[in-house]
């Protein structure tokens, strides 16, 4: 409780003014009407916004590499998200769970194959597959890239991060993803209204 006020404390020092109801409800939770911010889409959107700010200020800090690491991290996360979702999306139940990005790719093809009647197999869904493969060799569980050791304490390699193509890899990746959630929207609207 100490450490915590003199936190505050120095916050206000520096103008920085924390109102006494912002110590007590920094993080509360809450029963909302509505499931928009507890949806798949929502998580993948929002954490795709946090790659961005995060992508910005390791930009800028580029040369020191600081934020190497939590951009990597946020990336990955980010696109495991939008695997998600775009599979909740098609078959409108859980996605699976597991965060290895190339299982999620495969059961995202999977449903896809399903839902058309034919594999889809062109030259959009290969790159994105390549970078796919790319990323979760480098962290196939989705920790490489969030802790310094693995579970059994051995030491990860050293990354290297080419900030510009990280940020094309993304964009292709959550994009596609994003295509296929928007298309599944559009189909169900179109089988609401008898469309189809």
């Amino acid at each position: 409780m100490q450490l915590s006020e003199e936190a505050f404390a120095s916050c206000e020092h520096f103008g920085l003014e924390i109102s006494s109801r912002v110590r007590r409800t920094f993080v509360e939770s809450a029963s909302r009407v509505g499931n928009w911010d507890r949806s798949w889409d929502f998580f993948a959107y929002s954490y795709c916004r946090a790659f961005e700010g995060l992508w910005d200020a390791a930009y800028a800090r580029r040369s020191t590499g600081i934020l190497d690491y939590p951009v990597l991290f946020i990336a990955r996360h980010s696109i495991e998200l939008w695997l998600k979702a775009a599979i909740q999306s098609v078959t409108q139940s859980d996605p699976p769970e597991g965060h290895g990005l190339h299982e999620l790719w495969t059961k995202l093809m999977e449903v896809l194959e399903h839902h058309m009647g034919s594999p889809l197999d062109d030259f959009y869904s290969g790159s994105v597959r390549e970078m796919i493969s790319a990323l979760d060799s480098h962290d196939g569980k989705g920790d490489r890239f969030r802790y310094p050791t693995a579970r059994d304490c051995t030491t990860y390699p050293s990354s290297r991060v080419d900030l510009e193509e990280l940020y094309r890899a993304h964009e292709l990746i959550t994009g596609f993803c994003d295509a296929v959630d928007t298309q599944m929207t559009v189909e169900r609207d179109q089988e609401q209204c008898g469309y189809v």
